[in-house]
């Protein structure tokens, strides 16, 4: 599952400083509200549910800003969490945005559940690079999908805040989507297979 990790812009430390805190050793973002005793969730109608799970209590101190080619704001990754978003059926290019761009294709159909692999690697100063991978079916991640829910903290994406704290860094953000579809599109066939979504992979 190891990945290319292609250098990317350097201007997430900005962005990093004016939305984390901290929670014991955890980072945290003001966008990210953690949910309480959490219910088991279904897409909405006519909606496919796309979860992006960290599970792993490693890399404690940083965050990972998940952004969509259309420069919406998807939520960010902590340790030892998860997230959901509804999105309509099709196709989807979601981008890890942190020291590097990394960049998954999800093409996914109505009423279905998938899951995102998000994962950190060490980089320098406080930033992390970052990759995704496909939770594909018949793949060893596949078989751990319950796990990654049963040991991660589920939160709720503020989106609003989110959205209007990365427009007012467009021109970083319109360069980090930029990059993310570069990233993606330079991906090996082996790359771009960990890094794909099908629909048959939902639930």
């Amino acid at each position: 599952m190891m990945r290319r990790i292609e250098k990317g812009l350097f201007v997430f430390p900005l962005i990093l400083a004016a939305v984390v805190g901290i929670e014991g050793c955890f980072a945290t973002s003001v966008f990210m509200k953690p949910v309480p005793n959490p219910a088991p969730m279904t897409p909405p109608e006519g909606k496919a549910l796309i979860y992006f799970a960290r599970p792993y209590y490693h890399a404690t101190g940083i965050l990972i800003t998940i952004i969509d080619a259309k420069g919406n704001f998807i939520g960010e990754s902590r340790a030892s969490s998860r997230f959901a978003r509804a999105v309509d059926p099709g196709e989807h290019l979601f981008i890890a945005w942190a020291e590097n761009t990394a960049a998954l294709k999800a093409t996914v159909e109505a009423g279905k559940t998938y899951w995102v692999y998000v994962e950190p690697v060490s980089g320098l100063w406080v930033a992390s690079r970052a990759a995704l991978y496909a939770v594909r079916r018949g793949s060893d991640m596949w078989n751990e999908r319950e796990s990654y829910e049963n040991d991660t903290k589920l939160f709720e994406v503020d989106v609003v805040p989110g959205q209007a704290h990365l427009n007012s860094q467009k021109t970083e953000l319109d360069e980090a989507v930029k990059q993310g579809i570069e990233t993606f599109n330079s991906y090996s066939d082996e790359e771009k297979h960990d890094a794909t979504l099908r629909p048959e992979d939902g639930v």
